[in-house]
């Protein structure tokens, strides 16, 4: 899918182990620079799936769920 942006703004809710997380150059460029389109992901080689934004962004995915229920 490509790059996913960051709100500079969310970062003051970090603490210093996330922020190596977010400083890591692997997650940077696997979670940030590289992501991966929804479809291509098999949901059992993961623990969790990052969705970034905020409660606005949240309404969408939402929202797209059920879009794609419909029949």
């Amino acid at each position: 899918m490509g790059f996913v942006p960051l709100d500079p703004r969310s970062l003051k809710y970090t603490d210093a182990a996330m922020m190596a997380v977010y400083e890591s150059a692997d997650f940077q460029r696997r979670a940030l620079t590289n992501s991966l389109a929804g479809a291509t992901v098999d949901p059992d080689a993961y623990q969790a799936i990052y969705f970034t934004g905020g409660h606005g962004v949240m309404g969408i995915f939402l929202m797209t769920l059920i879009y794609n229920a419909w029949p």
